[in-house]
């Protein structure tokens, strides 16, 4: 393809050699014997040069080539009018003056209408431009509109996906999923709950997804921004961690944009939820006003999670002392064989009365009585391992899952529980109570390999502790 610029100069180029030609000619019909064909020709091209020079000039050709062009006029002009006489020269002469005249106003003209064109194109050029910055524009806005109807009516989805389960750990798992839906880029979620099951109140991660900060999830509760949000109960966003003159400056572990919201129940925090990208500028405020929306909807999944475990709980525990059931210790009891863990472990069944427990409810009435029930529960937790199950298998009668590798290991947890015992004192109207218990002990596989009896060797060996005197352990292996 030819530029622009070489397009001009053999145009250029073109018009100064026809130039050139015509003069050529006009001098070689100057130089033959004068006839009315070769007149008329000659004069044909004086008229076509006279008019062609001053369009040439005007159109700014270069001095150069226009000087040139005007030394062959000059000679062509003499020639002219020695061969026809002065009255062709003049003539010559006039009509060239006259074209120059009028190919100035003709070219003048032409610009003019030019210019006026260009306007017109330059003006249309800016009405387009403007036509294509608001289209643009438009179309921004209804891209940003869809993507903020999208969202919402993802909220319904997002809903419907909340409601489907009460298991906790399922639901945090469906939470952390379903978010994606309401925010399309983060790189790490997480959801932080308090158990309050337990006898201190702790923030702990109940679910983490994506790239996750391992510092984060052993102490949520150290970080500045959970410690942000559970302080104010408001939902936070940081665009920029860096910039943000809320928080010092320090290293944050390649996090670029937080955005955290409060679980809120019953007017009480009962958890965080949380998403994190490494880079900045990455939330905006539509963003956290979806998250808000979704961390609401979670809220009362996960509070609704709370209530079914809670409810759960209580079918499984004795309500005063909050020590497993009957029923679940027997549950237990079947299945602590299929652990692979325990294969090789010796497995105890104890069972614990309260000495006298009917002569206190006498004297001193069921509140003391149930103040020692609990007194006691509370030794069986402390003790309590994992595997292990404690309950309270009916009045004033406890029974314990227990595993060692020796007897002595069995014997030593049951004589701890038996100095514990000794040491509970109930204060009742400035009167202290103290209480003992009998103890008795079935070892499996030493006793019986058969799990199911292990209870009514243990029962057996409880009423022989009794029989002897009381506040006393008894077992096969003493």
């Amino acid at each position: 393809m030819i530029s622009k610029q070489y397009a001009v100069k053999i145009s250029d180029m073109l018009v100064v050699c026809s130039l050139i030609i015509l003069f050529i000619l006009a001098f070689i019909f100057t130089s033959v014997s004068i006839t009315p064909t070769n007149f008329f020709i000659t004069y044909l091209i004086l008229l076509i040069l006279s008019f062609f020079i001053p369009v040439a000039f005007y159109k700014e050709y270069g001095y150069k080539k226009i000087t040139v062009l005007f030394i062959f006029l000059i000679f062509i002009t003499l020639r002219v009018m020695s061969w026809m006489g002065s009255f062709y020269g003049l003539m010559f002469l006039i009509v060239y003056i006259f074209s120059a005249i009028a190919s100035k106003r003709i070219i003048k003209k032409k610009k003019a209408v030019m210019s006026r064109f260009q306007n017109k194109i330059e003006t249309i050029h800016e009405k387009q431009n403007l036509i294509k910055f608001d289209s643009e524009r438009n179309n921004a806005l209804v891209a940003a509109l869809r993507k903020k109807l999208n969202r919402y009516a993802n909220l319904k989805t997002i809903t419907e996906a909340f409601n489907v389960t009460l298991e906790l750990k399922l639901l945090t798992e469906i939470i952390a999923d379903k978010v994606k839906l309401a925010i399309d880029e983060f790189d790490a979620i997480y959801i932080f709950l308090f158990d309050v099951n337990k006898t201190t109140i702790k923030l702990e991660v109940a679910y983490s997804k994506g790239s996750v900060d391992k510092k984060l999830i052993s102490q949520p509760y150290e970080d500045i921004f959970n410690k942000w949000v559970l302080f104010y109960q408001s939902p936070l966003i940081v665009t920029d961690i860096e910039r943000d003159f809320r928080f010092p400056k320090q290293i944050f572990h390649e996090v670029g944009s937080v955005m955290c919201c409060p679980l809120i129940s019953d007017n009480k925090v009962i958890g965080l939820l949380r998403i994190d990208s490494k880079k900045k500028e990455t939330f905006s405020v539509e963003d956290l006003r979806i998250f808000n929306i979704v961390s609401d909807i979670a809220s009362i999944a996960v509070n609704n999670a709370f209530l079914y475990e809670k409810a759960k709980d209580m079918a499984l525990r004795d309500s005063l002392t909050n020590l497993f059931t009957r029923h679940v210790f027997q549950q237990k009891l079947s299945g602590i064989l299929q652990e692979k863990t325990l294969a090789d472990k010796k497995i105890a069944v104890f069972m614990v009365d309260i000495d006298d427990f009917k002569k206190l409810n006498d004297e001193h009435g069921h509140i003391a009585g149930d103040l020692v029930l609990k007194k006691i529960a509370e030794i069986f937790k402390q003790l309590s391992r994992e595997h292990e199950c404690a309950a309270r298998y009916g009045g004033e009668e406890f029974s314990l899952l227990t595993y060692a590798d020796t007897r002595e290991e069995i014997l030593n947890v049951a004589r701890k529980i038996h100095q514990e015992a000794r040491q509970v004192k109930v204060n009742l109207r400035r009167e202290t109570i103290g209480v003992t218990i009998s103890l008795g002990i079935a070892l499996y596989p030493d006793d019986t390999k058969n799990v199911s009896e292990l209870l009514k060797i243990a029962d057996k060996f409880l009423y022989e502790a009794k029989k002897i005197g009381k506040d006393k352990i008894c077992a096969s292996f003493i």
